[in-house]
């Protein structure tokens, strides 16, 4: 009896829908990991928030800036610098925006930047009360507006830009 060395028909469709198998979660997963302008915006927000707990926790106020770096290929990195008192590494991103976001910030008074006052709990511009919107930007140009209100002292997201 000749024995023969080849692989059945079952063989190569259980194979094939195994690497079809595969090749559709690697292709999910990395469109998943896409960020949108929302959660980019989301997390953001939390961070400002978290930020906020912490100086209200040391009972010390920071200025927030918004800032980008060029990288050697031409790619901008987007990130946020808050600075504490007494802070030597004031220069040092904080906080970076995920890739293929951007942030810009409307931030008007002392050199672009927003004071947190830990007295009064809310943000200040240089002595004004202006507050600031911050817009994220994703990789297919959606925006998304990280917006803090200086009267009420709160931080609010939206789809639309503010009035």
């Amino acid at each position: 009896m000749k024995k023969r060395r080849a692989f059945t028909a079952a063989e190569l469709i259980i194979s094939l829908l195994v690497m079809s198998i595969t090749y559709a979660a690697m292709s999910l997963s990395s469109a998943s990991a896409k960020q949108t302008a929302q959660h980019e915006a989301e997390r953001l927000a939390a961070y400002i928030y978290r930020t906020i707990q912490k100086a209200d926790r040391m009972h010390v106020g920071f200025d927030m800036d918004m800032d980008f770096e060029t990288k050697a290929d031409g790619v901008k990195e987007y990130y946020v610098t808050i600075k504490w008192p007494g802070d030597e590494n004031y220069e040092k991103p904080r906080f970076k925006a995920s890739a293929g976001c951007s942030y810009t910030d409307n931030f008007v008074g002392t050199n672009g930047k927003i004071t947190y006052n830990v007295m009064n709990k809310r943000f200040t511009n240089g002595g004004s009360n202006t507050g600031g919107t911050i817009t994220v930007t994703d990789y297919q140009g959606e925006k998304y507006y990280v917006i803090i209100a200086v009267t009420e002292g709160r931080i609010r997201l939206s789809e639309n830009p503010p009035d």
